[in-house]
């Protein structure tokens, strides 16, 4: 579902017969257990569609919903979504492009009759893109006012006043060294640049973007 190095190839199909077989495991395990379907990848730009099978994770999510009822006559019986939702666009800055793409998986799920589900983005920094510090905290601001005010009756979490998003995760706490990245991300080391967006040093202290995160989520409530 995802891109380079996470790319697993698996279709729409595919993916919704194990999300079948493995929501089942883990509610014979604990029927309380609550299962998300994703995370997928928001994004439509070149260097991500490219890699991706449906050409963004809301075609993907799409082509999961409407393959899961036709193969078990039924809806897809996920609790919550989640999708990561960085912006590739305008030095991967570009709240335009942000908003349409949370709005766009949030038209989707409500038109599969999923409006009633929680949405949770799971990663929204500048991981990919603007090497300029300026440039962070005012996506920041907009990402973060976004998910605290942006609510539709139509398309939105009625049980959460009307909001797209109901939780958030910013991307990424604190940075790594360039050997631990080239681990886990492979060659993606080379061309995701996180020192501008991280919120604490390596000793853990908070760096300006992480007193001015942790300011607004104060303002917000941690109910957002």
């Amino acid at each position: 579902m995802g891109y380079g190095p996470s790319l697993d190839h698996r279709t729409p199909d595919q993916y919704a017969r194990d999300f079948h077989e493995i929501a089942a495991m883990l509610r014979s395990v604990n029927p309380a257990f609550r299962v998300s379907a994703g995370a997928v990848t928001l994004s439509r730009a070149p260097q991500v569609a490219k890699d991706q099978i449906a050409g963004s994770g809301t075609e993907y999510i799409d082509g999961v919903l409407t393959s899961y009822e036709a193969q078990f006559g039924v809806r897809l019986p996920a609790d919550a979504f989640a999708a990561t939702a960085h912006v590739f666009e305008g030095g991967g800055v570009d709240q335009s492009v942000f908003d349409r793409q949370v709005i766009g998986f949030r038209q989707m799920l409500a038109d599969h009759g999923y409006a009633d589900r929680p949405f949770i983005v799971t990663e929204i920094g500048v991981g990919i893109g603007t090497r300029d510090p300026a440039k962070v905290p005012p996506f920041m601001e907009h990402v973060m006012d976004f998910a605290a005010g942006t609510t539709d009756p139509k398309i939105g979490y009625a049980r959460d006043g009307g909001r797209l998003i109901q939780r958030m995760a910013w991307f990424t706490a604190h940075g790594l060294p360039a050997w631990e990245r080239l681990r886990y991300l492979g060659f993606g080391a080379f061309v995701i640049h996180v020192g501008p967006t991280v919120l604490f040093t390596q000793d853990g202290q908070f760096t300006d973007l992480g007193v001015t995160y942790a300011a607004r989520v104060a303002l917000d409530g941690p109910e957002h």
